[in-house]
């Protein structure tokens, strides 16, 4: 990654997509409102991996998936093979998804989010005991409808202020 030649625009959606990740839903909101967050780092490195995918090193794609798990307190490496996958993904498929429209990448990536979040919840459950729940499909649901906004947003602020 060059961050004089538009590498730190990606460095910059990524810390955004990690901050959202992070954020806490406030107390007084019911339980199911956290099922309604998307997957924000899955997207950036998704948008990434597919439009400019010289600018995404694995090993700060497998870093970034590390301080996630370190941040939500998950266990140690689970985030960071899951968007290493999502890399290579995007990395062997890139030529092909960019001419996919928007509609059909959201398919692409509800897969890919779903993958995820079955990754994840069987690693919760063999490390924590937690039990597997169907409720996993809604990250995944919420990734692939966001998917078209969020790709549209970095494309827009990327173009307009010529960061790639």
């Amino acid at each position: 990654m060059i961050p004089f030649r538009g590498g730190w625009a990606v460095v910059l959606t990524l810390l955004l997509a990690l901050t959202l990740s992070v954020t806490q839903v406030p107390f007084h909101t019911p339980w199911w409102f956290a099922l309604l967050r998307p997957e924000w780092v899955l997207l950036a490195v998704f948008y990434w991996g597919v439009e400019r995918p010289d600018r995404v090193p694995m090993i700060f794609v497998w870093l970034l998936g590390l301080v996630l798990d370190v941040l939500q307190g998950g266990p140690l490496g689970i985030n960071g093979l899951c968007l290493a996958a999502v890399v290579s993904v995007a990395w062997s498929f890139y030529e092909r998804i960019r001419m996919y429209s928007r509609i059909q990448q959201a398919v692409v990536l509800f897969f890919l989010a779903l993958g995820l979040e079955g990754v994840k919840s069987i690693a919760a459950a063999l490390v924590q005991g937690t039990p597997i729940s169907v409720t996993l499909v809604v990250p995944a649901v919420i990734t692939m409808l966001m998917w078209p906004l969020v790709a549209e947003l970095i494309q827009r602020c990327t173009r307009r202020l010529a960061w790639g």
